[in-house]
Formats: C-alpha cells, sequence, structure tokens
C-alpha cells in the first residue's frame, strides 16, 4: 500500500502496488516476505502491506502495478459486509507450531487481527483431542486490543521500528520470531544474489533501540529450536508445508548460478534498492554492460536495455572510445576459468562465452548505429571492422558481424537524407523588407519551424553534456547555433516593434507578433514559441502603455505566458509538452539548467563513477533530442526563409544598451502623444 525504500539488507524494499509472498508473519508487526519472481527473503512491516486471496492476487496480477492499489480498494468496497460475529475456531499443532482456521479459507490471519497478549488468559478451551491437539476460540476484539501490544506495528506516518531481538511468544499458540542472525540463516536457504552473504552474529544497532517486552510476559518460556535443524526442517517449520520446500528446491536449482558463471568485479558496483547502479569502477561498469547473465525476467531485461542505452550516451564522460573498444574485444576474446571439468566448461560456454560475444556485437551495433560511433570516432569503425572480419565462428556471430560490417559501409556513404517532404502547397512570393506586417504570420511561424527544426537535427548528447563550454568551442557548434536562433529571434521581435514609429502600426506589430506565437504553438515548435513571448513580456515592450492600450490580443498573450513561467521547474511547459505526439521543436533551455544541477549533485568518488548522475543525463537529453526523427510535413518557401534569416542576422546585431535608449524614447513619444490628445478633447476637439 505504500512505498518503502531502505538499506538494510534484512529488510525488503518494494514500490506500491508491487505484490509480495508472505511467508512468515510475526507478533513484532514486522513479515518475511519475498518479490514475486524473486528467491531472496526480507522483512516487511505489517502496516505497508494488505492481505490478499489467492483470487484477488490472480486478478491484481494482470493488472498494471500503478493501478492495482484503486482495484484492491474498489474490489474490497464491493465486497464489504457487516462483521460476522461468529466465533473462528483455530487448531494449533505443537509438531509444527502452525496455527489453521477450521472454515472454508485457510489463509492465516494477520497479527493484527489476533487477540493481545494480555488477552490471552481468556481464551476458552473447547476440547482437548487425544492426540494432544489443543482447540482454541478466539474471543471478539475489544477496543483496547490493539493499545497493549508490547511491540506496535510500524506505519508510514510513525517512526520506523526494527525487528527486536527477540519477541514474547505463547508457548502453545505462537511460532518462534525470526530476527537477527536467524532471519540470514533462513534467508541463505533460498538463493540470492550472488556472493550469498555471509551469516552475521550481531543485530543491527539500531534493533538495541526497541523497548522492552510487557512485564507481564517475561516469564513466559520460549521454546527455540536446536542450531542443528535441517534446512530442510527449517522451511517446513517457517511454512507448515512440505510443497513449499519442494518449491523452494526448484527455485534453487533454477535460479543457482555456478562459480565459473559469475561476474568478476561484482564487489566493485553499487545498486540502489530498484536494482539500478549507483557507484561502480570502470572495470565493473564494463562488465555489467559486456557480460550476460541468465534471466528470464521481462524487467530485468528492460533494465539492462536501458543501462547499455544511458552507458553509450555518457560513457565518453569517464573514459575514452579506444579504452572502451579494446575492453569489449577483450571481453570477447576471455578464455575460459581455469580447473574447469568438461561438463562445466560446456556449461561456461553455452550460458556465459556465446551470449557474452552476441552482446558484444549488440553494443557494437547500436553505438554505430544511435550512439554517432562515425561522427564521433571515425578511428574506431575502422579498427572494428578489421576485428569483425576475424569472426568465422559459430555460424551466428558470424551472420551477425557481417551485418554489421555492411552497416558501417552504408552508413559511410550514404547520402544525407532530406528532412523536407515533397511540395503540399505553392509558395508565396516575400514582400519587401520593410513590410513584414503585410506577410501571413501563419507563413512567418512555418518557415521559422523549418529553419529552427533543422538546427534542432543537428543537435547531439555530447554537446547537451558539454554545454557549459565556451561558445566558441567547435565542439558545441551545432548546440549553439540552435540556442542563438533563440536569441535572435527574440531581438528580432524587439527590434520591429521599436522601430515602428506609428502608435497604430506599432500595436497592429504586436498583435501580429502575438499571432505567429500561437501559430507556433500549433505547431509545437515551442522554442520560437518561447522567444516571441519573452520578447513581448520584456520590459522594453511592456512599459510601452500606450502601444498596449491598442492592441486587440493581450489575452490570447497572457494565455500563452503560463507555459514560459519559470515556477516549479517550468511545471506548465512540461504539461504541455507531455501531451504532443506528433513532430516538435522543444524549448530546451530548462533541460540544460537540470543537467547543469545534475552535474553540481552528483560527483564521482575517486575511482568509483557515480552512474546515477549518467542515468538522470541520459533521462534529461533523452527529453531533448526524442523529437529529432520527427520532421514537420511543411514545404520551404526560399524567398520567406531568406526574408526571415537576415532579420535574425540583424537581431544578432543589437545589444542590450540600444534597445533600453530606444524603448525610453518610443515611451517618451507616446507620453507626449497622450498629453497632446488630451489638450485637444479638454479643447473640443
Amino acid at each position: 500500500m505504500y512505498d518503502l525504500h531502505t538499506d538494510d539488507p534484512d529488510q525488503l524494499s518494494f514500490s506500491r502496488g508491487d505484490l509480495l509472498d508472505i511467508v512468515r508473519k510475526e507478533m513484532t508487526g514486522w513479515w518475511a516476505a519475498m518479490r514475486q519472481g524473486s528467491d531472496l527473503v526480507g522483512w516487511v512491516p505489517e502496516a505497508f502491506v494488505r492481505p490478499l486471496s489467492l483470487d484477488m492476487a490472480e486478478k491484481l496480477e494482470s493488472i498494471l502495478p500503478e493501478l492495482r492499489i484503486y482495484e484492491y480498494e474498489a474490489e474490497e468496497l464491493y465486497l464489504q459486509a457487516p462483521v460476522s460475529q461468529s466465533l473462528p475456531i483455530f487448531e494449533d499443532t505443537p509438531l509444527h507450531g502452525v496455527r489453521m482456521e477450521s472454515s472454508v479459507s485457510t489463509e492465516m490471519k494477520s497479527f493484527a487481527e489476533w487477540p493481545d497478549l494480555k488477552l490471552q488468559a481468556d481464551w476458552e478451551t473447547a476440547n482437548e483431542p487425544q492426540d494432544g491437539r489443543r482447540i482454541y476460540q478466539q474471543p471478539l476484539k475489544s477496543e483496547n486490543s490493539y493499545r497493549s501490544r508490547p511491540f506496535p506495528p510500524p506505519s508510514p506516518t510513525t517512526p520506523m521500528p526494527y525487528p527486536p531481538e527477540s519477541a514474547p511468544s505463547h508457548s502453545h499458540h505462537f511460532d518462534i520470531p525470526a530476527t537477527g542472525d536467524r532471519m540470514r540463516d533462513r534467508a541463505d536457504t533460498i538463493p540470492g544474489s550472488y556472493p550469498p552473504r555471509q551469516p552475521n552474529n550481531e543485530l543491527h544497532p539500531r534493533h538495541n533501540q526497541i523497548s522492552a517486552p510487557n512485564s507481564q510476559l517475561k516469564d513466559v518460556d520460549v521454546p527455540r529450536p536446536s542450531e542443528n535443524w535441517s534446512r530442510e526442517e527449517k522451511i517446513r517449520k517457517l511454512t507448515g508445508s512440505d510443497e513449499a520446500w519442494i518449491f523452494l528446491k526448484s527455485v534453487q536449482a533454477r535460479n543457482h548460478i555456478p562459480w565459473y558463471l559469475r561476474p568478476e568485479y561484482v564487489d566493485q558496483i553499487e545498486m540502489d534498492s530498484d536494482g539500478q547502479v549507483r557507484l561502480a569502477t570502470l572495470e565493473a561498469l564494463v562488465e555489467k554492460l559486456a557480460v550476460t547473465v541468465p534471466s528470464n525476467d521481462p524487467l530485468k531485461n528492460a533494465q539492462d536495455t536501458k543501462y547499455r542505452n544511458t552507458f553509450l550516451m555518457t560513457f565518453r564522460t569517464f573514459m575514452i572510445a579506444d579504452q572502451l573498444f579494446d575492453m569489449l574485444v577483450d571481453t570477447f576474446r576471455k578464455d575460459h576459468p581455469r580447473g574447469l571439468t568438461s561438463e562445466e566448461f560446456e556449461d561456461w560456454k553455452t550460458r556465459y562465452l556465446i551470449p557474452t560475444q552476441q552482446r558484444i556485437l549488440t553494443i557494437f551495433t547500436a553505438w554505430l548505429q544511435y550512439n554517432r560511433l562515425l561522427e564521433e570516432e571515425p578511428h574506431i569503425s575502422r579498427k572494428l571492422t578489421e576485428f569483425l572480419k576475424l569472426i568465422v565462428s559459430p555460424p551466428s556471430l558470424m551472420s551477425m558481424a557481417k551485418g554489421i560490417i555492411q552497416m558501417v559501409e552504408r552508413l559511410t556513404f550514404a547520402e544525407p537524407i532530406n528532412l523536407s517532404p515533397a511540395p503540399v502547397k505553392k509558395p508565396k512570393k516575400a514582400k519587401s523588407k520593410g513590410e513584414i506586417a503585410k506577410l501571413d504570420p501563419t507563413d512567418i511561424a512555418e518557415q521559422l519551424t523549418l529553419i529552427e527544426y533543422k538546427l534542432y537535427a543537428k543537435v547531439t548528447p555530447q554537446e547537451c553534456i558539454a554545454h557549459k563550454k565556451s561558445n566558441a568551442d567547435p565542439s558545441i557548434s551545432n548546440l549553439f547555433a540552435f540556442c542563438a536562433t533563440h536569441d535572435k529571434l527574440d531581438a528580432w521581435v524587439k527590434t520591429s516593434i521599436l522601430n515602428t514609429e506609428a502608435l497604430g502600426k506599432r500595436a497592429y506589430m504586436v498583435d501580429f507578433w502575438i499571432k505567429v506565437a500561437e501559430k507556433c504553438r500549433s505547431l509545437s515548435n515551442f522554442s520560437s514559441m518561447s522567444a516571441i513571448i519573452n520578447a513581448l513580456s520584456s520590459t522594453v515592450i511592456t512599459q510601452l502603455h500606450l502601444t498596449w492600450a491598442h492592441t486587440g490580443r493581450k489575452a490570447n498573450l497572457d494565455a500563452l505566458l503560463k507555459y514560459s513561467e519559470p515556477t516549479g521547474g517550468f511545471s506548465g511547459y512540461r504539461k504541455l509538452l507531455s501531451t504532443v505526439e506528433g513532430p516538435c521543436i522543444p524549448f530546451i533551455g530548462m533541460y540544460l539548467t537540470d543537467i547543469a544541477h545534475i552535474h553540481d549533485q552528483y560527483q564521482d568518488e575517486g575511482d568509483w563513477i557515480n552512474f546515477r548522475k549518467r542515468q538522470q543525463w541520459y533521462e534529461a537529453i533523452s527529453a531533448i533530442l526524442r523529437y529529432q526523427s520527427k520532421p514537420y510535413s511543411i514545404v520551404e518557401d526560399d524567398s520567406i526563409s531568406t526574408h526571415i534569416l537576415s532579420h535574425l542576422r540583424d537581431g544578432g546585431l543589437r545589444d542590450g544598451e540600444w534597445f533600453w535608449i530606444r524603448s525610453d524614447e518610443v515611451q517618451r513619444l507616446e507620453l507626449a502623444h497622450a498629453d497632446i490628445r488630451k489638450g485637444l478633447v479638454e479643447a473640443g476637439f
């Protein structure tokens, strides 16, 4: 029902909507659980989860995780009925310590529904059969039933407790709590992530913060199993089922990873609770990129794909391309571990060598096709071709190698792609340079969109990462040209308004640019829209009060201004961008700010690379460049485009001081005009 992210190795992290298999319930308010599809046991707080029937669990498995809570609550509301006053009957079997409800349902009741320990004396013995089993009848819960619990269950709104060192238990009714090293032993019976966790005889120091048990129960005898119990007996004691032991043995056999298949640098990588890489050495990052660990989990495969894309986009920030190429080739040619038997060698070859070699060829394909290998490192393509020609077996690898060689040749000699489609309408002839207001705002918006898109399509991920460099640096020339167009359009809009002498024409010019901005909005050209809005809302334009008094589209501008407000991290613009499906030219200023903040927030730690920084860079850059492959279906008009480009060049020559001087002059003329008009009105004209 809630998110729980923890670094405690004894606890299990999970997200809201996850489905867990509960294998043990404790009176302390902590339950032992396994994530579906996993075999690692950990503690989860009782107050964070809700028990499900088998039918409900099967129903929720087919629903997206983010919708499961709503479906569960709706179903519970529908099925809600008055609480029955009948008293459930429980049986206690001393042999296995398992309590089963003598009714149609065989699910174990939550400890939150069990009577308080202080009410144990009120339980009435129904009968006592000859086989030694005792049957108890549970009384109705009183209002104060939970207030005297010795260990209150954790809650999302209260401080997080930790499993106590020992919990009071009634020798006839409850099993022994499993905490500390006993929980670790139990978790180690099920195969988890490598390497296997070593037993730890010390409890977490924060466990000692739990208050002592209720004094009324200090003399209760708590029987404990002997330390030489077999693993099978522990699992049976935990679950009360022989089938559970058989199932866990099958999971262990299926998920067990032999020593010769395990990664070599697993101790040099740190993962977060979501399974994402947080910190790692260079060797560990490359190993995770290249080495395939057998898995049938689609979620893990999706995470691996995202990791590969993130690595290939950002690896130039912590290593050079030649180093990556050499490490991948060395991994491809890696020899088998020493001391393998013939059967182990065949297993290593089938499950490690061939899948790893296939994965490395896939990495080269992605590097070549999506991560600008030919543009950024043309010398690597020659080394890659020589390496691929040496692959002659097995046939599957040779076929992949030939396909990559053909891709290199195709991309090397391919002609530039024409982003402009066939004409869809007859171009119009542009008016003279001084009559821009007589042009159609739609034509100006469309040609601006084509000009901006050509610049936007050339921006590379590496330029986004290195955008703080000097504008004269050729490594960011495409990004600088795209961002400079935004500033030049801003200057052109202000210049065209301030250079218009007549008041009526100046007001018409303001309305003209508002129409252009609205058309850019409909074309999803948010870069030009932002530049025009910034110009119209600048102080040098807004202080021309008499001009604004004669405009008729002020309300339209106010509606556009909400998209450029920086409050909430440009929340209005981000919401607008999330609705775009077709071609788009985003305003990337806020994304470049995000990239700079990410760089300042996360730092590498010596030889350990902060890969979380690279993951967040990848997400920001992907948002910037996601529309590069979606060109516009607009025909280019050379005359109008030339007209626009000439104005953009002229606007870039103005400095900030000129705009202030010219704005003050226009404002004085407007005040003088207002005084003359007022005098004429007072004179009766």
